[in-house]
């Protein structure tokens, strides 16, 4: 029976109506359009979300941040010639000079982006990002915070998003100088020393008189004291205790302490110390006495980073001048060398409270130390305290 003609028809339409269906199928999916936002700000995910509080202030500080354009190019500043470091120390007369330190507090949308990069700096209620941290401060400075300049100064020191490159901050050094020049000649300071070549101390014979290395380009750091600048009391204040100028180091403290808890508890630390290397009168009058009580203070990191290099000069010195308890320390010191016939850093860090004088050395009952202590970064003091208090505790 031969098929009739509608028959015919009706096949072929079903067979094209098929390879459509499969040509359809294997097309490939185009992918839908996926809107981003912008990649500055950044948007905030705060790590505690469980504080209300917080959660709800950052996305208070968020919306203001992100409610204007930029007014500046982000970029701007590191395309501009950056001066000589050194330059800054020259102050400029007849120009009053901004307080050394400004807290952010409630403003425009580049004071709200300046607040936000120091709390996902310091970690302040939120994980700590650095990343994070400086896309906040290239948004303030593009909305015109000046203060902004200091945080891509330090994220450049520092290297909050890459590698350090202090060499590169100096044009944000010299764009702050123009808003806060105490803090500009501080981070100046700070970078400079960041690219100088370590000092290791060496243990030399204290008949010699060699003394501890200077303190690298002080002339930055007098400047900007001067200027008020909280991290440059700081700073000289702990260069005068390593070399145990204790007025001169208590000076520099007592004028940090109002704006920095660091330099409040340094100062108690110089105050608690003092008395006690005057506690007892009999061991006072032992010969070589002062050298032997600054030669524990180096070995315990009393007031200061333990120096073992310095509490070797210092009861080498001790023992020069008769004193006992030092002989029998170096003894012990020397007793256990490393394979190589150096001195043991791990024994001698045990060997700082033991007391020499009973029959059998023995560790001393003295209570730990607590030792001085810089801020955590130099953008420290700029975060509100209410904000200082989010902050984890960090270990000096």
């Amino acid at each position: 029976m031969r098929p009739r003609a509608g028959h015919c028809a009706l096949l072929l339409a079903a067979l094209a109506l098929g390879l459509h269906a499969v040509e359809a199928r294997v097309q490939p999916l185009r992918p839908a359009a996926i809107e981003m936002d912008p990649p500055l700000p950044p948007r905030i995910i705060p790590s505690t979300l469980g504080h209300s509080e917080v959660e709800r202030e950052l996305r208070t500080l968020e919306r203001l941040a992100t409610s204007e354009k930029p007014v500046y190019a982000a970029g701007a500043a590191s395309q501009a010639r950056g001066g000589s470091a050194k330059s800054l120390a020259k102050p400029k007369a007849g120009k009053a000079q901004p307080a050394a330190s400004a807290p952010a507090a409630a403003g425009g949308p580049g004071t709200a982006a300046w607040l936000l990069g120091l709390i996902h700096l310091h970690g302040a209620g939120v994980a700590r990002d650095p990343v994070r941290a400086q896309q906040w401060f290239e948004a303030a400075w593009a909305r015109g915070e000046p203060l902004a300049a200091a945080g891509m100064a330090w994220c450049l020191i520092d290297g909050c998003a890459g590698p350090p490159s202090p060499a590169a901050a100096q044009p944000w050094i010299d764009r702050l100088a123009r808003a806060n020049r105490g803090r500009a000649l501080y981070l100046a300071w700070l970078s400079l020393t960041r690219q100088s070549p370590l000092v290791l101390a060496e243990i030399q014979n204290p008949r010699t008189g060699s003394e501890d290395p200077p303190l690298p380009h002080p002339e930055l750091l007098l400047e900007a004291a001067r200027l008020g600048d909280v991290h440059a009391l700081i700073e000289l204040g702990l260069d005068a205790a390593s070399r145990r100028h204790w007025q001169q180091a208590r000076s520099y403290f007592v004028a940090a302490a109002p704006k920095s808890k660091a330099a409040a508890a340094n100062l108690e630390i110089i105050d608690m110390a003092q008395p006690r290397s005057a506690k007892s009168s009999e061991a006072a009058a032992a010969p070589g006495a002062a050298a032997l009580a600054e030669a524990r203070r180096a070995h315990r990191g009393e007031g200061m980073p333990a120096d073992y290099a310095m509490a070797i000069r210092l009861y080498r010195q001790a023992q020069a001048e008769g004193n006992p308890e030092a002989q029998k320390m170096l003894a012990l010191i020397f007793s256990r060398p490393t394979p190589t016939g150096e001195v043991d850093l791990a024994w001698m860090r045990q060997l700082a409270y033991v007391d020499v004088n009973s029959l059998a050395p023995s560790l001393s009952n003295l209570a730990g130390v607590r030792v001085m202590r810089r801020e955590p970064t130099p953008l420290y003091d700029f975060l509100p305290p209410k904000w200082q208090q989010r902050t984890l505790p960090v270990a000096p």
